[in-house]
């Protein structure tokens, strides 16, 4: 076996046998970090994302893995390690890791100065920041009213409720208008951002990030991903990512067993 393939098989192992989102990641950190070449690691890429294409399991879940790994780092601003992977997608045309690393302007966002409405509370006084996090964590009714609060931190308690429901993580993550901020907190809850249902909330809300939208889309299912591309109600890198996904599942391109030169 290649000794890059190898490489390759000895991480989805390694990702596979962990069941702690947290460790996962930096795993994945480490081994795309530790790599000496970032045309090694760009080949890697193409793989997982091809493998998720086909309908791997290990890939699919490493695929989601990834989405998390990219997005963190992008939120590190770490410039020249994404360029020096961009680059390198370029000259090999690895056109699908190109648009995993794209972070192209939200198609919306809320205008300057107009902000979310608050969350109607049936208190007879304001409330501070604080109680309103401790409800949301903690009340036995007010959370669920809280889920429309507009600050992140609010809803950072909220997605800790024992009480909470994918449906109403869902109806969160389909807010329009909404805010990076709020939909990033779901991102970063490795408990609810492992649920399809969540996910597909995330990339079909036109309020999302862009790169947040096109790293989720290859772990959505195949039948959303069609959706996408007919919908044409997105932004156009998340339109051509879907019927790219969708032109390499029609050519059955499972992952190449050939490692860069």
């Amino acid at each position: 076996m290649d000794l890059l393939e190898n490489t390759y098989r000895n991480y989805l192992a390694k990702i596979s046998s962990l069941s702690v989102p947290e460790m996962r990641q930096a795993v994945t950190d480490e081994f795309f970090r530790g790599l000496t070449e970032s045309r090694d690691a760009v080949w890697i890429l193409d793989q997982i994302l091809r493998g998720a294409v086909w309908g791997d399991a290990v890939e699919m879940d490493a695929m989601l893995c990834i989405a998390k790994w990219l997005i963190d780092v992008r939120k590190k601003d770490d410039y020249m390690f994404l360029k020096s992977l961009f680059e390198v997608a370029i000259e090999d045309n690895r056109e699908g890791v190109l648009f995993l690393l794209r972070d192209p302007p939200n198609l919306m966002s809320l205008k300057k100065g107009v902000r979310l409405p608050e969350a109607r509370l049936p208190i007879q006084r304001d409330t501070t920041l604080g109680e309103r996090r401790t409800m949301g964590r903690t009340h036995p009714s007010h959370w669920k009213l809280l889920l429309s609060d507009p600050s992140p931190l609010v809803l950072r308690e909220v997605l800790r409720n024992p009480r909470l429901k994918i449906e109403d993580v869902q109806s969160v993550a389909s807010r329009r208008p909404s805010l990076d901020c709020l939909i990033d907190e779901i991102v970063a809850n490795s408990g609810w951002i492992k649920e399809m249902g969540v996910r597909e909330a995330i990339v079909l809300n036109p309020f999302t990030r862009t790169g947040t939208a096109l790293r989720f889309l290859p772990t959505l299912n195949f039948g959303i991903i069609h959706q996408i591309a007919r919908a044409g109600t997105l932004h156009e890198s998340v339109l051509a990512f879907s019927k790219y996904l969708i032109q390499l599942r029609d050519v059955k391109s499972a992952p190449v067993k050939t490692a860069p030169d």
